[in-house]
């Protein structure tokens, strides 16, 4: 597929995907904090959605073959072996937690960065360089061989049923069952699902 191609649908689903987020004001800082500390769960409600729709859709396209078939990033010479990191807890726990903390610090996720920019927002911009350079350093760290010596759980590309041994579409059943639950536990709870007038 042409790059230009590949280009023009990359900019159609940002901007879909960034008039949504601005719009509904789509951050997973905010969600956890009006979550946690304030005990409003509606924004949590809309992330349980999220995961379920990406979910159902993910393991269609995964199983299906569609993946492999339509990856954009490898037409245009992205190794797609690069969104597929090997499971190194060390590596994951500090990064984790380092990418934690920044999101607090910079008051809002990557995609909550991204539309606030686009307010016109200064201090997000700020957070975006600060990204930038994180996304930079870790790959120069990579590229140093500084962590050949880790030591990976599971190798690059398994899947979560994979790593289980559950057969795919039982697995995508009881995350759906499971995150259905927790929507219904917070309606029950604090009345979520109520359309407000």
């Amino acid at each position: 597929m042409d790059f230009i191609i590949v280009l023009i649908i990359a900019f159609v689903i940002g901007t879909v995907l960034g008039f949504i987020f601005q719009r509904s004001q789509f951050c997973m800082t905010l969600i956890l904090t009006e979550s946690f500390l304030f005990n409003n769960h509606r924004r949590m409600v809309g992330l349980i959605a999220a995961i379920l729709f990406s979910t159902i859709l993910f393991n269609i396209a995964v199983f299906s073959g569609l993946i492999e078939n339509f990856n954009l990033l490898q037409n245009v010479g992205v190794n797609p072996a690069f969104f597929k990191a090997p499971l190194i807890l060390e590596r994951h726990i500090i990064g984790g937690l380092i990418f934690g903390f920044g999101m607090i610090l910079a008051g809002g996720c990557v995609a909550g960065i991204l539309f606030r920019i686009g307010e016109g927002q200064l201090s997000s911009v700020i957070g975006f360089i600060g990204l930038m350079s994180g996304f930079a350093g870790a790959f120069l760290l990579e590229k140093l061989y500084l962590f050949e010596n880790s030591i990976a759980v599971y190798p690059s590309g398994l899947l979560l049923p994979m790593i289980l041994d559950v057969e795919p579409i039982i697995f995508t059943i009881i995350v759906i069952l499971f995150f259905l639950l927790i929507v219904l536990a917070l309606h029950y709870k604090f009345n979520v699902l109520a359309i407000r007038k």
